[in-house]
């Protein structure tokens, strides 16, 4: 007797790969490169080999992980690999905020312009994210004793993945 059998396993992932955003854990990543099972028209069972390789940094804080499934049946019939990817990105760093304004004393009557531009705004930098906003939350004056004012500029920022950074704050002073 002998078996005649030309057709390839079939095999299906279960795994549902793509981009797990940021910081995913192992877990995460395993979970979504699941695992396989194969059918064959002769073999009832069909080993289906994993192989998981190793993460590939794609460019800066991205990176790749690919499983690869491979199958043959009793007759040497091997089944069409299945890849599955996941994609994602490891950023664990807070960005970094520069005020353009100067703490500094303003003299005596400014104008909200100048108090303002002495104020200044604020750009932040990250490891990861190209741009990153910059929000600012100007305080009220505040009388800091007699004919003399000071008011607080302060700028916070957050990247991509949560990170926030330390909030950065410019102080004038003046004399009304």
């Amino acid at each position: 007797t002998y078996k005649l059998d030309t057709q390839a396993p079939v095999i299906t992932a279960n795994g549902n790969g793509g981009n797990l955003g940021c910081n995913p854990s192992s877990a995460q990543i395993t979970a979504a490169l699941g695992g396989a099972s194969a059918t064959d028209n002769c073999d009832a069972s069909v080993i289906v080999n994993t192989t998981t390789g190793a993460p590939v940094n794609t460019g800066g804080c991205y990176w790749s992980v690919t499983r690869t499934f491979t199958a043959m049946d009793s007759c040497q019939n091997a089944a069409t690999p299945v890849y599955v990817t996941v994609t994602y990105k490891i950023d664990n760093i807070k960005p970094v905020i520069t005020p353009s304004g100067t703490p500094l004393y303003l003299g005596c009557n400014p104008t909200l312009a100048q108090i303002n531009a002495a104020l200044g705004s604020a750009l932040a930098s990250d490891n990861c994210d190209a741009s990153v906003i910059v929000t600012s939350t100007p305080g009220t004056p505040v009388n800091i004793g007699g004919c003399y004012w000071s008011r607080t500029i302060t700028f916070n920022a957050t990247d991509s993945c949560g990170n926030a950074a330390n909030a950065a704050s410019v102080t004038v002073t003046y004399k009304l």
